[in-house]
């Protein structure tokens, strides 16, 4: 019984690892995006 629920909450713990991984890909990328908005609304001045 405890070792079927350990790999029940290692699935589970690697997808909340992926989904927050993911958030944290899209918060970045995101931030790179408006950092490059940045630099082209300044190079353009």
């Amino acid at each position: 019984m405890a070792r079927v629920w350990f790999g029940v909450e290692t699935t589970y713990r690697k997808s909340l690892i992926a989904k927050n991984e993911s958030a944290l890909g899209g918060a970045l990328k995101a931030k790179e995006s408006r950092l490059a908005a940045a630099t082209a609304v300044n190079s353009a001045e």
